[in-house]
C-alpha cells in the first residue's frame, strides 16, 4: 500500500478513536458530577496521575523499544530484534509484580495519604484498585505494541481503541442505569477494556511481526542495559514532565482540596483530549520517519518531519482555537450544577492549559525527532530545570498570594510555551546539522492562521449568545469549516493545495454515481 494511503488510513481510524473517547468523557463526566459528587471525578484523573508516577522506571527501557526494532527488521536483524523484545518483556513483567506491593499499601492506607471526602472513601479506593490493575497490566504487555508501530499499522491500533471504547461506553451506561451510581464504574471499565485491548494486540504481534518471538533463551542483560542507557533520559524527562505538569492534582489535593482539585480536573478533560489529539496526529508520522532516519536520506527525513508540523498545525489548531473562543459557553452548559464563579475558574484554567497546547502542534514532531536520533539529554536537562523552578515558584505563589489553583497553572503554562516554542524547534534543527531557525517559517506560517483564524472566530462569537447545545453546535461548526478554510489558504503552500485538491477529486470520484 504507498504510503500516502496507510498514513490516511492510519490518521482516520486514530481521529475516530480519538473522537469516541471524546464523547464517553463528554456524557460521564457531568454524570458523575451530578450523581455522585463534584468533588470526586477529580480522583479519576488523581488516580492516573499516580500510574504516570509509577511509569517513570518503565520508561527508561521501554522508551526507544519501538526504534530499536523497527531498524532491526528492517535491516532483516532478527536475532537482535528478538533478543530487545524479549529480554525487555521478562523485565516489564517483573516490574509489574514488584509495583503490587506498593500499590496495595498505598490503596490501603489512601485517606492518609490524600484528602478524601468523607462517605467516598470505599468507592475512591475500589477505583484505584481497578486504575492500578489496569496499569500494571499495560506494564507487563507494553512490548505488544511495538507491532503496529514497526509494521507502520497504526491503524489497527485506533481500530482497536474504538472497539475498547464502544465496550467502555455500553458498560458503563448499563452500569450507571441498572446499579447504585458509583464513580469505581469507570476503573472497572478500563481494566475490562484493557484485557480486551492486551488479547487484541498479541494477536497483532503475531500476524504483523512474526519475526518476533517471546522466549527466554533471548533474553539478554545487555540488550535491557543497552535500551536502560539510552533510555535512561526517557524517565529522567518523564520526572521533569510531572514537575512542570503532572502534580498540579495533587498540589490543588493537599493545599486547596477535593474541590479544588476537581475544578482543576474538570478544566484539563478537554484539553488533556485535545493533547492527545496533537500526540496522535504527530506519532502517525513517527514510524515513517524512523524507517526514512535508518535509511540515511536527511533531506528526505527534514522535509517528512515538516510536513508533520504543518499537517499536525492544520488538523488540530482548529479545535484548540475552537474551544479557547467558546470554552466558557461549552463548561457552563456541559456542567450546569456548578456555580458561576466555579464555571468562570474553570474556564481560565482551560485556557492556562491550552495555551501551550496552541504552540505544541507544531513540536509535537519536532520532539520525536530527539528520539529517533536518540540524542535526549539536553532536552532532558532543560526539561528537568524547567520543572524544578514550577514546582518552586508554585510553592512560593500558594504560600504568599491567595491565588489558589490558578497559581499551578499559570507559572507551568509559561514555562512550557518557552519550552515548545523556543528550545524544541531550535534543538530538532541542531540535531539534524542544519541552521538553527530551519523549521520556524513553518512554526511563523502556523502561527499567523491561528492568529488570524483566532480573531474570526472571536468577532463571530461576539455577535451571538450561546445558551443552548443547538446553537453552540452551529457556532462551531460555522467556525470549524471557516478555521479548515483559513489554514488551507494560509498554511498550506501551492503544492500542498494541489495534493488536497487531487485527494479530493479522486474521493469524489468515487463516491459519485457512475453514469450509464
Amino acid at each position: 500500500m504507498k504510503k500516502t494511503k496507510r498514513m490516511a488510513y492510519n490518521m482516520i481510524a486514530q481521529i475516530i478513536s480519538f473522537a469516541l473517547n471524546l464523547g464517553i468523557n463528554f456524557f460521564l463526566t457531568p454524570y458523575v458530577v451530578t450523581h455522585v459528587s463534584k468533588e470526586i471525578y477529580g480522583f479519576v484523573s488523581l488516580a492516573y496521575s499516580f500510574t504516570n508516577y509509577a511509569n517513570i522506571l518503565v520508561v527508561s527501557i521501554n522508551g526507544l523499544l519501538a526504534r530499536y526494532i523497527t531498524i532491526n527488521l528492517r535491516q532483516e536483524k532478527y536475532k537482535s530484534a528478538n533478543e530487545y523484545f524479549s529480554s525487555v518483556t521478562i523485565i516489564n513483567v517483573i516490574f509489574s509484580l514488584v509495583l503490587l506491593v506498593p500499590s496495595a499499601f498505598l490503596i490501603i492506607f489512601l485517606d492518609s495519604v490524600i484528602n478524601v471526602p468523607a462517605g467516598f472513601v470505599v468507592d475512591i479506593k475500589i477505583l484505584w484498585a481497578f486504575i492500578f490493575m489496569s496499569t500494571l497490566l499495560s506494564i507487563a504487555t507494553t512490548t505488544f505494541h511495538v507491532s503496529t508501530f514497526a509494521a507502520n499499522r497504526l491503524d489497527l491500533e485506533g481500530i482497536r481503541s474504538m472497539q475498547s471504547n464502544i465496550i467502555r461506553c455500553v458498560m458503563l451506561l448499563l452500569m450507571f442505569a441498572f446499579l447504585a451510581p458509583n464513580v469505581w464504574y469507570v476503573g472497572f471499565t478500563a481494566l475490562v477494556c484493557n484485557i480486551y485491548l492486551t488479547y487484541i494486540t498479541y494477536g497483532y504481534l503475531k500476524t504483523l511481526t512474526p519475526q518476533l518471538k517471546l522466549d527466554k533463551k533471548y533474553f539478554k542483560w545487555s540488550a535491557v542495559r543497552e535500551l536502560f542507557i539510552n533510555g535512561i533520559w526517557n524517565s529522567i524527562n518523564q520526572l521533569a514532565t510531572i514537575l512542570l505538569d503532572g502534580l498540579d492534582l495533587i498540589i490543588c489535593n493537599v493545599f486547596i482540596g477535593a474541590l479544588g482539585m476537581s475544578l482543576m480536573s474538570y478544566s484539563k478533560t478537554i484539553p488533556v483530549q485535545l493533547a492527545s489529539l496533537i500526540a496522535m496526529v504527530a506519532n502517525i508520522f513517527v514510524p515513517q520517519m524512523t524507517a526514512i532516519y535508518a535509511d540515511g536520506d536527511k533531506g528526505k527525513f527534514i522535509k517528512e518531519t515538516k510536513s508533520a508540523v504543518k499537517i499536525c498545525s492544520f488538523l488540530c489548531s482548529v479545535p484548540i482555537i475552537g474551544f479557547i473562543v467558546f470554552g466558557y459557553s461549552f463548561f457552563r452548559l456541559w456542567l450546569p450544577s456548578l456555580t458561576d464563579g466555579e464555571i468562570a475558574t474553570i474556564q481560565t484554567l482551560s485556557l492556562l492549559t491550552l495555551l501551550p497546547s496552541l504552540f505544541s502542534i507544531f513540536s509535537y514532531p519536532l520532539s520525536a525527532v530527539q528520539t529517533i536520533t536518540c540524542k535526549l539529554r539536553l532536552p532532558v536537562i532543560v526539561t528537568m530545570a524547567i520543572g524544578i523552578i514550577n514546582v518552586v515558584l508554585v510553592f512560593v505563589l500558594l504560600n504568599v498570594t491567595d491565588m489558589g489553583v490558578l497559581a499551578v497553572k499559570i507559572v507551568s503554562s509559561v514555562l512550557l510555551m518557552f519550552k515548545v516554542l523556543v528550545f524544541t524547534p531550535m534543538y530538532a534543527a541542531k540535531n539534524l546539522n542544519v541552521k538553527l531557525t530551519e523549521f520556524y517559517p513553518t512554526i511563523l506560517r502556523g502561527t499567523v492562521a491561528n492568529g488570524v483564524m483566532l480573531g474570526v472566530f472571536a468577532v463571530i462569537a461576539s455577535f451571538s449568545d450561546v445558551n443552548s447545545w443547538t446553537k453552540l453546535v452551529i457556532m462551531v461548526g460555522i467556525c470549524g469549516v471557516l478555521g479548515y478554510v483559513m489554514n488551507y489558504v494560509i498554511l498550506l503552500d501551492k503544492n500542498e493545495k494541489n495534493i488536497i485538491k487531487g485527494k479530493a477529486t479522486e474521493l469524489i470520484h468515487k463516491i459519485s454515481p457512475k453514469k450509464a
